[in-house]
């Protein structure tokens, strides 16, 4: 089960920061976003994950795309956003399993 997960997980970003409108086409904003990393990737679904709420939080969103490999070519390129007008406070992660989430938490903390 676990390995499934990793698996299907291996072939989804989750992208933090990226701004939320009322009416967006994150389609379009994933490109765009996708274009100033240098990649081009066949992207299956986009979606935000969590609930809207009244708050200014902004959702992170998921991406799922054809190919793992795809996803590891934009973690590597991923500190081409920090040089953009428009994504400085973008950032990828990849979509990890709750084990996996907490694991790297600890791994971050210490």
């Amino acid at each position: 089960k676990q390995w499934y997960q990793r698996r299907v997980r291996g072939k989804n970003l989750v992208v933090f920061g990226l701004n939320e409108e009322k009416k967006e086409d994150l389609t379009a904003k994933v490109d765009e976003l996708f274009g100033c990393v240098g990649e081009k990737p066949c992207v299956l679904e986009c979606v935000r994950i969590g609930e809207t709420s009244e708050k200014s939080s902004v959702r992170p969103v998921k991406i799922m795309l054809r190919s793992s490999n795809s996803v590891h070519q934009i973690l590597r390129k991923s500190g081409k956003l920090r040089g953009s007008e428009n994504f400085k406070t973008v950032y990828f992660s990849p979509d990890r399993t709750r084990e996996e989430r907490a694991v790297h938490q600890q791994l971050v903390l210490q």
